[in-house]
């Protein structure tokens, strides 16, 4: 019997040390103690993993180079394109050196795949307004071109694109303005339609009436067919999605996620 009132003791004792105080001795909070970390015990255990996982296709961070990081399609670089620090401004999930285009300068990869259904992302920064100038573009400027997405001279964000038929589409929102960070999309849909969203704000829609053109065309970022509409400033983090994205998953990419989004839309 002391036995068993010696053991009950201790295990008071015990909780009570897991255990905030009050002064009139009101229990205010108990296990996990103030500076647990996920994953401790106490914790909900493993996160599982980010849905922005399925179905990538390429992963261009742009932070030294042409690599992708999951599709083997590097990209060449035409013209000299530099790598400098983000600077201030930008995402804190943002690869720490960015691509910077200055001149006739681009990145290209030889007809890298074909998404009649996809989704593509893009950190961008334009130095100076006035002038059009192309983010990302499947265009030869001839019967091959797939599709185009650039900054006009105005600030608008817009996206160009071809049919199977000879048919054309195009999206446009407002907003890009110089000198800051900025988040594009541009995704064709199951129903053959592009749409484009800017900073997670308005979408920008416009119907195809067929199926996306595939052509054999380079893809370039920073310029189209590597000749002209040369972009004037830095680019990150250019991933593609065979299939679209929810609305969540498109959050998190505008609030920062980046590759290989740990803890994010699980």
């Amino acid at each position: 019997m002391k036995k068993t009132l010696l053991s009950l003791l201790l295990l008071g004792v015990a909780a009570l040390t897991l255990a905030q105080v009050t002064p009139t001795g009101r229990i205010t909070k108990t296990f996990p103690p103030s500076g647990a970390t996920t994953g401790s015990i106490g914790s909900s255990g493993p996160q599982s993993p980010s849905t922005l996982l399925n179905g990538l296709v390429t992963v261009w961070p742009l932070s030294s180079d042409g690599s992708d990081l999951v599709g083997g399609k590097t990209l060449t670089n035409n013209g000299g394109v530099t790598f400098v620090a983000k600077g201030g401004g930008a995402p804190a999930g943002m690869p720490a050196t960015v691509a910077n285009f200055a001149g006739a300068q681009s990145m290209s990869v030889a007809d890298p795949f074909y998404l009649p259904i996809g989704t593509y992302s893009a950190w961008a920064y334009v130095n100076a307004a006035g002038a059009t100038r192309a983010i990302v573009a499947k265009d030869d400027t001839g019967a091959q071109r797939d599709f185009e997405f650039y900054v006009l001279g105005s600030g608008a964000y817009e996206a160009f694109a071809w049919n199977t038929v000879g048919g054309t589409a195009s999206a446009n929102v407002t907003g890009f303005t110089a000198a800051t960070w900025h988040h594009v999309l541009f995704e064709v849909t199951a129903a053959n339609e592009i749409k484009i969203q800017l900073d997670g704000g308005t979408v920008g829609t416009s119907s195809l009436g067929d199926v996306l053109r595939n052509g054999t065309s380079p893809l370039y970022i920073g310029a189209l067919n590597g000749g002209f509409v040369f972009w004037n400033g830095l680019i990150s983090s250019v991933i593609v999605w065979s299939r679209t994205l929810t609305a969540t998953e498109k959050a998190c990419l505008e609030a920062g996620a980046f590759y290989p989004f740990t803890g994010v839309c699980s």
